[in-house]
C-alpha cells in the first residue's frame, strides 16, 4: 500500500513538470503557381509547390529538436527529410548540433529554408538551387556543427559532415567535408559575412557533365574548395542582398574555377514590394566536375503581403545559357505559412 501511495505522489509531483518542459510547435508551408514560358518544350501550367512540415520541440532549457520534411512532385510524389537535428544550447558562445542541416554557405541558405513565403523572391538564386533540382552547391549536410557569438561581435559556425555524393547513412570516403562561416552586424543596418567549404569528391562518382547515356563518372578524384562573401543591407523600406562564391575543383587531369553570384534589391511600399534580382554562373572551360555552360538570369517582380504568412508574387524572368537554351517566363505564385 505504501508503495502505491509513493508512486501516486511521484506521478503527481514529477509527470506534470516533465510534460510542461516539452514545448512542441508544428508549422507548415506550401505554395501554388501558374507558369507561362516561351520555352518550346514547356507549356503553361498550374504547379503545386512543396508541402513542408516544420517541427520545433524544446525538450528542456538546453535541449531542442528540429525537423523539416517536404512532400514534392518530380516524376512522382516524393518525401524528403530536409533537416532533422538534435541541438544542445550551452551558452551564447558555444552550441552544438548533430543531424542533417542546411550547410552554412552564406546568408540565403541559412536564413531561408523550404518555406517559400519567407524568402524575398519566388525561387532561390541559381547558385543555391537545391541538389535535387540541379544545384551545384552542397545545400544540405549530414554531420555535426558548433556555433555561437564571439566577444568581438562576430557570429561563427563550424560544420563537419559527410561529403558530396554521400547519403544520410553513409559516406563515400574517409574524407569529411568542412564548412566555416563568419558574419558580423557592422551597423544596425549592415551585415557582412564570409564562408568556405572543403571536400574531396571521389573518382567514379557522377559529375555534372553529360553524354548521351547521362551523367559522366569522374575519371579522377576532385578536391573542391569554395570561398565566398555575403552582405545584407536593410534600412527602413530598402533591402539589398548580395553573395558571391568561387568554387575551385582540382584533379590530376584538370582544374577549374567557377564564379557564382547574385544581387537582389527590393523596396517596400506598404503591402507592396517591387524587386529585382540578377544571377550568374560562370564556369571554367577546364572544369572537371561541373558542366561548363554559363547561365544568366534576370528577374523583376512584385510581392503583395496579405499578411506575414500569406503573400502573392508575380515575376518576369529572362534566362539564358551557353547551350542556347534561352527563354522567358512569367510566374504568379501564392505562398502560405500555417
Amino acid at each position: 500500500m505504501r508503495t502505491i501511495f509513493l508512486a501516486i505522489v511521484y506521478c503527481g509531483l514529477f509527470v506534470p513538470t516533465i510534460t510542461r518542459a516539452q514545448d512542441t510547435h508544428i508549422h507548415g508551408f506550401t505554395d501554388f503557381s501558374f507558369v507561362a514560358s516561351s520555352h518550346e518544350n514547356r507549356q503553361s501550367a498550374f504547379q503545386l509547390g512543396e508541402y513542408v512540415l516544420y517541427v520545433v520541440s524544446n525538450l528542456s532549457d538546453r535541449i531542442s529538436f528540429l525537423g523539416e520534411t517536404t512532400f514534392e512532385y518530380h516524376d512522382g510524389f516524393e518525401v524528403d527529410v530536409e533537416r532533422v537535428a538534435f541541438r544542445y544550447h550551452l551558452n551564447n558562445f558555444f552550441n552544438f548540433e548533430i543531424g542533417k542541416h542546411h550547410t552554412p554557405l552564406g546568408y540565403w541558405n541559412t536564413s531561408y529554408h523550404h518555406g517559400t513565403v519567407l524568402q524575398p523572391t519566388i525561387g532561390r538564386p541559381i547558385m543555391l538551387s537545391f541538389e535535387n533540382r540541379g544545384g551545384i552547391m552542397p545545400i544540405h549536410t549530414v554531420g555535426a556543427s558548433v556555433w555561437g557569438n564571439l566577444p568581438s561581435g562576430f557570429y561563427y559556425e563550424v560544420m563537419i559532415g559527410n561529403g558530396i555524393g554521400s547519403t544520410e547513412r553513409s559516406d563515400n570516403d574517409e574524407t569529411k567535408s568542412i564548412a566555416l562561416a563568419l558574419h558580423k552586424d557592422v551597423t544596425q543596418n549592415l551585415r557582412i559575412g564570409v564562408t568556405s567549404y572543403f571536400d574531396r569528391i571521389e573518382e567514379g562518382l557522377l559529375s555534372f557533365q553529360r553524354n548521351e547515356e547521362g551523367r559522366i563518372p569522374l575519371a579522377a578524384s576532385v578536391q573542391q574548395t569554395s570561398v565566398g562573401a555575403n552582405t545584407r543591407f536593410k534600412k527602413r523600406s530598402l533591402e539589398l542582398l548580395a553573395e558571391v562564391m568561387l568554387v575551385r575543383n582540382s584533379s590530376d587531369i584538370n582544374t577549374g574555377v567557377t564564379l557564382a553570384h547574385y544581387v537582389y534589391g527590393g523596396y517596400q511600399l506598404g503591402n507592396l514590394t517591387p524587386y529585382v534580382r540578377f544571377d550568374q554562373l560562370i564556369f571554367d572551360e577546364n572544369e572537371p566536375y561541373f558542366l561548363p555552360e554559363n547561365v544568366d538570369q534576370f528577374l523583376i517582380g512584385m510581392k503583395y503581403e496579405l499578411n506575414f504568412l500569406a503573400v502573392i508574387r508575380t515575376e518576369y524572368q529572362v534566362i539564358s545559357s551557353a547551350n542556347a537554351d534561352n527563354f522567358n517566363r512569367f510566374i504568379i505564385q501564392v505562398a502560405l505559412g500555417f
